[in-house]
């Protein structure tokens, strides 16, 4: 599952992507149920690797689409660090902690904007605050309040864009997708239901969660 963030701590433009995989995978068993198979943990070599092909199918389809300069693509891919991008992988949550995974998914699903962080030095100037540094290290940005629209507009995401992404066995229309469901205990809900058209209802309500 992916979620797309546009902006950095203090309201900046800053393409990422927050991503929970899941660690394993699901196969049909005999009886067409899912089956669930753990993976180990990915050590930093192989997260290098992804981060390295990630960064170089970027590249190319920017050159491609006319963003970028094949000479430009080439200086950046050469960058040291990662050639500005980075994959981090340090935050793993059992399966069991369905609190950690819930604070782990409100982090991710987060907006771009809150208003707890915004506050008025006059009529003139509004500082907004971010609990972590943005760009140049600073904690802090003084806006005027046409500047602070200009800098929420520029965050809006594109029309009919999803800003939440499910892919594999999480995807719409995979197969085992309401297997998986039932392995994870979520069609539980479903057992006492008889009317088929409330199962219906009910599955289209837990998509939309």
């Amino acid at each position: 599952m992916a979620f797309i963030h546009r902006f950095g701590a203090l309201l900046n433009p800053h393409e990422h992507f927050h991503c929970l995989v899941i660690e394993g995978v699901f196969d049909a068993d005999t009886s067409g149920a899912a089956t669930f198979h753990e993976s180990r943990a990915p050590d930093q070599k192989w997260l290098d690797e992804v981060q390295a092909k990630v960064r170089r199918r970027l590249l190319c389809a920017l050159t491609r689409r006319g963003v970028l300069e094949p000479e430009d693509a080439e200086t950046m891919a050469n960058w040291a660090h990662g050639g500005g991008f980075s994959l981090d992988a340090s935050v793993r949550i059992e399966g069991a902690d369905r609190p950690g995974l819930e604070r782990l998914l409100r982090y991710c699903a987060r907006p771009a904007f809150a208003l707890e962080r915004l506050r008025e030095v006059d009529a003139d100037h509004l500082v907004y605050e971010s609990i972590k540094p943005g760009p140049g290290g600073g904690v802090s940005v003084m806006l005027t309040p046409l500047e602070q629209i200009e800098r929420l507009a520029a965050l809006i995401p594109p029309p009919r864009r999803h800003r939440h992404r499910y892919y594999g066995v999480l995807a719409p229309n995979a197969l085992l997708r309401w297997q998986v469901f039932a392995l994870a205990g979520v069609l539980l809900l479903f057992c006492a239901e008889s009317d088929r058209t409330r199962l219906i209802r009910v599955r289209v309500r837990v998509r939309v969660i």
